[in-house]
């Protein structure tokens, strides 16, 4: 089970889970303890299978919540910023969901 961000216009299949970088994500939220350096140099997500780990077992008695962003930057270019700036100050709702179609590699 996973919880599934629901009702943004024109994205599905959004979710939370663990994740270093960009490419193992599609849509979704990674969970993570801080960021750091991948070898690369591009900006990655540190101890993320952590702490979806700990973000889980908060949540084990939770079917769903509303999740508020206040702000974000994701450090990407491009497509990423246009998408930084249209979830900003947004407000979702997440519902717990089994997972399908959604390649967690970490």
């Amino acid at each position: 089970m996973l919880f599934e961000v629901v009702g943004v216009s024109g994205h599905t299949g959004m979710r939370i889970h663990s994740a270093n970088i960009d490419d193992q994500l599609d849509r979704c939220i990674a969970t993570g303890l801080r960021y750091g350096e991948w070898s690369d140099g591009s900006r990655c997500i540190l101890q993320s299978k952590k702490a979806f780990e700990k973000f889980m077992e908060l949540q084990k008695d939770v079917k769903e919540f509303k999740l508020i962003v206040e702000s974000l930057n994701s450090g990407g270019s491009g497509p990423a910023k246009m998408f930084d700036k249209k979830i900003e100050k947004a407000k979702f709702n997440i519902k717990k969901t089994v997972l399908e179609n959604c390649a967690v590699s970490v």
